[in-house]
C-alpha cells in the first residue's frame, strides 16, 4: 500500500465526500477507485512515476494522473470540482516556500513555518484572485501555491522545485503544510466537459489524462539551479499543450530580450491628451535609450470601445505615434481586450458579447473607480466577438503603426468555467487567440493581469506583480490583508520570487520605475531600491516620469538600469531563498555567470527593520568573484 491517496469534491458539494488510498500496481504506477454519483459507475485513477533522470534530473519526477471511467454505457457528466492527489513530501530541508498566487497581480510572497496566508478581505477585489473558490486554509505554515511552487532550503542557496506541466485543461495548486512537510496537489476542475478532456498523449485506450507535474525528490543533495530546472519544466509544458503554441520552446526565447521605455500611466493615470503625450515625448532624448513609447488607458472614450476617441484626442493618436516613430521609438497602445464597461457602446449594442453566468447574468469582473462603473467579462468563445477584436488590433498596427501591445485585465477569461470549458481551458484559448493576432502583425504583447499558465509562451512579456504605487505600501484598506491592491512594496516581493520566469516563461514585467520628486511619496532609498531590483531581475522596465526635470541622482539611476539591464546575458538565476531571522523574513537572489568566475548575489530587506548588513527597505548586491 502507498501513502499517496486521492480526494474529491463533487460539483453540488463543497466537502471532500470521497475519498480513495493508492495501491501500489508496480514500481512505479497506483491505482485506486472512487464511486461516482449518481450510479455513473467507478473512476478508476492512475498515478505513474517516471524519474527524469534521462533528461538531466535525476533529483525530480514525473508524475502523471490518468482516468477512466468503469461500469458506464450512458453519457458521462463530468461530476468533480477538485481532485486532490495528496501525501507527497516537501524537501527535509525546506526553510520556506512560495506561496504563488492566482494572478499575475496576486502578492507571492515567500512563507515560513510561522507565516499565515491570508484571502482578499477586499470585497471589490475578490474578483481579481482566488478568494471567491477556493478556501484558505489560514494556519502557520499552510498555504497554497498555483501552477508552481520552490521551496528554499536552510543553510544552502538551493531550492526544490514542483510545477504542473498540463495547465491547458485544469489549474494546479500545490497545497503546501511545512510543519508537517507535506505537498498536496489540487486540480482545479469546475465545469469540464468529457468531451473536451481528450489530450494529445491520450491512447486509445480510454484512459484519459487530468495532469502532470515535476516533483523534486525529498531527500536528493543534488539540487540543479533553478534556471536548468525551469527550462525543463517549459520543455516538458510544451509537450503536454493542449493548446498549440505554434512555436519551438527555442524560437519562443530567441526573442526575448530587454527592453525599456515610457509608459503614459504612472504619472498621468487615465488623465491624457494629446498635448500631454507630446510634453512627455519631448523629453525623451537619444541619450536615454528607450525603446518603446506606450499610450496606456484614457485614449478611448470608454473600456470596451477601443476605436472611440476621448475628447482629449480630436485627431486621434496617429499624430503622437508620428512623432515617437520619427525619435526611433516603436509605438506600443494599451487595451484590456477581454472586458467593457457596463455603460460601454460595446455592451450597449451587443449584450450578446458579455459572458453571462449560470444564472443569466453578467460575469462582472470588478468596479474601477477611475472608469465609473462595473466592468463584464466578455466571451472569449463567441466568433462575431473575435472578428470584432480582430478589427480593433487591426486597426492599432496597421492603421495606427503600434508594434507594441500591452493587454490588461486579461483575469477575466478565466472568471468562471462556461460551456463545458474550465477557467484553465478558456484562459488558455484566449491567451493564445491574442497572441497570435499580434504575432500575424508582427507586434509585440505585454500581458497583464493574466493567469500566470495561460501566459507561459503565449506572449512576449508578462506582468509579474501588482502595479507600482506612488507610495510604498497601500493603506487604503488600513490593516485589512489584500493580495490584490496596488503596493509598491507586493510587486517587489513578486519581482523577486518569480524572478525564475524570466527568459523561460516569458520576459517578466516588473513594473515601472518611480524616479520623480514630485506627484509621489516614497524616499529616495525606496526608489533605488525599487530602480535597482527591476533592472537586475526584470526584462521591460517602463518609467512615465518627465525626464526633462531629472536631476543628477535620477539621470545616474536612469544610466545604472540601462547597464544592468545590458548585462542581462551573463547572468542565469541559480537560487532564490527566504531568509528568516527573529521571525522576518528577507531574500536572496543569485545569479550566476556563464563564466565560472562570474556571479552576483542580491539581497533584498523589504522589512520595515535592520537585518545585519542590510538596513530596512533596502538591497545589497554582491560579486561572487
Amino acid at each position: 500500500m502507498s501513502h499517496l491517496f486521492i480526494e474529491a469534491t463533487f460539483e453540488k458539494s463543497q466537502l471532500f465526500n470521497r475519498a480513495a488510498r493508492f495501491a501500489q500496481r508496480s514500481e512505479s504506477e497506483y491505482e485506486a477507485h472512487l464511486e461516482l454519483p449518481g450510479q455513473q459507475g467507478l473512476a478508476a485513477f492512475t498515478l505513474k512515476r517516471e524519474n527524469l533522470a534521462a533528461v538531466g534530473l535525476r533529483a525530480y519526477n514525473q508524475w502523471s494522473l490518468r482516468i477512466k471511467v468503469l461500469g458506464n454505457t450512458a453519457p458521462l457528466q463530468w461530476p468533480f470540482k477538485w481532485l486532490r492527489v495528496c501525501g507527497f513530501r516537501t524537501h527535509n530541508h525546506a526553510e520556506s516556500a512560495l506561496a504563488n498566487g492566482y494572478q499575475c497581480w496576486s502578492e507571492s510572497p515567500l512563507l515560513g513555518k510561522t507565516d499565515i496566508l491570508h484571502p482578499e478581505s477586499y470585497p471589490e477585489r475578490e474578483v481579481f484572485g482566488d478568494s471567491s473558490f477556493y478556501r484558505y486554509a489560514q494556519q502557520p505554515g499552510v498555504f497554497h501555491s498555483w501552477s508552481f511552487t520552490y521551496t528554499s532550503l536552510e543553510g544552502t542557496a538551493h531550492n526544490a522545485f514542483y510545477g504542473a506541466l498540463d495547465e491547458d485543461l485544469f489549474s494546479t495548486v500545490f497545497e503546501i503544510n511545512l510543519n508537517e512537510r507535506t505537498v498536496d496537489i489540487a486540480l482545479e476542475c469546475e465545469g469540464a466537459d468529457f468531451a473536451n478532456i481528450q489530450s494529445p498523449r491520450d491512447s486509445s485506450g480510454g484512459e484519459l489524462l487530468l495532469g502532470s507535474w515535476m516533483i523534486a525528490d525529498p531527500g536528493n543533495t543534488f539540487l540543479p539551479d533553478l534556471s536548468a530546472v525551469t527550462r525543463l519544466w517549459m520543455k516538458l509544458v510544451r509537450l503536454h499543450e493542449r493548446v498549440s503554441r505554434g512555436e519551438t520552446h527555442e524560437e519562443f526565447t530567441a526573442k526575448l530580450s530587454p527592453t525599456r521605455g515610457y509608459t503614459s500611466w504612472y504619472h498621468r493615470y487615465n488623465n491624457i491628451s494629446e498635448q500631454t503625450l507630446e510634453a512627455d515625448l519631448a523629453g525623451i532624448a537619444p541619450e536615454h535609450a528607450y525603446g518603446v513609447f506606450q499610450v496606456d488607458d484614457g485614449y478611448q472614450s470608454a473600456v470596451g470601445d477601443w476605436l472611440k476617441m476621448s475628447p482629449g484626442f480630436p485627431n486621434g493618436l496617429k499624430p503622437v505615434f508620428t512623432e515617437a516613430k520619427r525619435k526611433g521609438l516603436d509605438c506600443g497602445i494599451w487595451c484590456a481586450p477581454f472586458i467593457a464597461l457596463e455603460h460601454s457602446y460595446l455592451v450597449k449594442m451587443h449584450p450578446e458579447w458579455v459572458l453571462k453566468d449560470r444564472s443569466g447574468q453578467p460575469v462582472v469582473c470588478g468596479n474601477h473607480p477611475l472608469w465609473g462603473g462595473l466592468f463584464f467579462a466578455l466571451d472569449t468563445e463567441n466568433d462575431e466577438f473575435k472578428n470584432h477584436l480582430r478589427e480593433v488590433l487591426r486597426t492599432y498596427f496597421t492603421d495606427w503603426g503600434c508594434t507594441f501591445l500591452k493587454a490588461d485585465f486579461l483575469y477575466a477569461t478565466a472568471r468562471i468555467p462556461a460551456n463545458g470549458m474550465t477557467r484553465a481551458q478558456r484562459a488558455a484559448r484566449a491567451h493564445q487567440f491574442l497572441y497570435d493576432e499580434c504575432r500575424k502583425h508582427g507586434a509585440k504583447l505585454l500581458s497583464c493581469g493574466a493567469t500566470l499558465s495561460s501566459a507561459y509562451g503565449r506572449c512576449d512579456y508578462s506582468r509579474i506583480g501588482p502595479d507600482v504605487g506612488e507610495t510604498w505600501e497601500n493603506n487604503e484598506m488600513g490593516a485589512a490583508a489584500s493580495r490584490e491592491k496596488v503596493s509598491t512594496r507586493a510587486t517587489l516581493v513578486n519581482t523577486v520570487t518569480r524572478s525564475l520566469l524570466d527568459g523561460v516563461c516569458f520576459g517578466n514585467d516588473p513594473d515601472v520605475v518611480i524616479l520623480r520628486d514630485g506627484s509621489q511619496q516614497m524616499t529616495r532609498e525606496q526608489r533605488h531600491l525599487l530602480a535597482t531590483v527591476n533592472a537586475h531581475l526584470g526584462r521591460l522596465v517602463f518609467c512615465s516620469d518627465p525626464l526633462q526635470e531629472f536631476s543628477d541622482w535620477q539621470k545616474i539611476e536612469l544610466k545604472d538600469i540601462q547597464t544592468a539591464m545590458g548585462e542581462r546575458k551573463k547572468y542565469l538565476l541559480s537560487a532564490t531563498c527566504g531568509r528568516i531571522e527573529n521571525g522576518n523574513l528577507h531574500y536572496q537572489v543569485v545569479l550566476r555567470g556563464t563564466a565560472p568566475a562570474e556571479g552576483l548575489q542580491l539581497r533584498v530587506n523589504l522589512c520595515e527593520v535592520h537585518f545585519p548588513g542590510l538596513p530596512a527597505q533596502s538591497v545589497e548586491i554582491r560579486d561572487l568573484k
